[in-house]
């Protein structure tokens, strides 16, 4: 899962897949797609928000949340912010 997140927005078909993954049984597994779909991007924002209005269990929205705060996010370097003088 891992390696789909390295190949980022060209991993976009598989998103859907891995936001279905984040409420598999196994902790490995959840943690795994929710760092693909981070790395995946943009493209991830619409099987993630599905996720939030279909799931009840709070673990899966918070990884869902997660994955979304940052795949929402357009600049390049999304963890920098710019310094004002």
């Amino acid at each position: 899962m891992v390696a789909l997140g390295e190949l980022g927005p060209a991993a976009a078909t598989a998103a859907e897949t891995l936001a279905g993954l984040l409420k598999d049984d196994q902790r490995p597994v959840r943690e795994s797609a929710t760092v693909a779909l981070l790395r995946i991007g943009k493209s991830s924002v619409a099987p993630l928000e599905n996720v939030l209005k279909k799931e009840k269990g709070a673990e899966t929205k918070v990884l869902a949340l997660v994955a979304l705060g940052r795949s929402a996010r357009t600049p390049s370097r999304p963890w920098r912010r710019s310094r004002r003088r």
